[in-house]
């Protein structure tokens, strides 16, 4: 990573990504790069990922997407508890709605089992015993 502090960085890209990388080693360059000290637009990156084939280009740029629909996948969740909460046991304290947001999908689909059934809003939320 002899590039990542000089600021011909995005000039740089396409030495950098050669195509005998796997899609993992590019992925951790590309991750490593984002953080650096050196800004890389958006485009110096596209156009160092064009160099690659199109099937590597979609697998790599899979790798940045997947929190984005992580994030989504959660947000709808929490949406959907939110809604089965009003619906079952009125409105949502506002703490509660935050935390219900704040939380992960494995954790919103417990409480989202545990509301079709729970007599109470705040036994959705107890921990398992």
């Amino acid at each position: 990573m002899k590039y990542a502090r000089r600021a011909d960085l995005p000039r740089q890209l396409r030495a950098i990504l050669i195509p005998e990388l796997c899609e993992m080693d590019i992925v951790t360059i590309l991750q490593y790069i984002n953080v650096g000290p050196v800004a890389v637009d958006r485009e110096a990156i596209e156009a160092a990922l064009h160099s690659l084939s199109p099937n590597r280009r979609e697998a790599i740029m899979g790798h940045f997407s997947e929190p984005f629909v992580e994030q989504g996948r959660a947000e709808g969740a929490a949406s959907a508890l939110v809604r089965l909460l009003e619906h079952r046991f009125g409105p949502v304290p506002s703490d509660l709605r935050q935390r219900i947001f704040a939380s992960d999908v494995t954790t919103i689909e417990t409480w989202l089992d545990r509301a079709l059934q729970a007599p109470e809003l705040l036994r959705v939320f107890e921990p398992e015993s």
